[in-house]
């Protein structure tokens, strides 16, 4: 592998493990929840769906909260 930036004073590296972003496993009934919210809850015009889904985004909120 070749470094993107050089470090001084690095001598060695070790990769614990690599990560792709957006590739983590999600269950069916997961994604099945996801879909009917989004199909339920029609986000538009600031309304509550629409705060909600804008706190989800930027991670304020966890999936309990936000299904009040």
């Amino acid at each position: 592998m070749l470094p993107v930036d050089n470090i001084p004073g690095l001598e060695s590296a070790v990769i614990g493990e690599v990560l792709i972003p957006g590739q983590s496993e999600e269950s069916d009934e997961s994604l099945f929840e996801r879909y009917q919210t989004r199909a339920r809850r029609e986000a538009a015009s600031a309304n509550k769906a629409h705060y909600k889904q804008w706190l989800k985004k930027h991670r304020v909120l966890d999936r309990q909260e936000c299904s009040r």
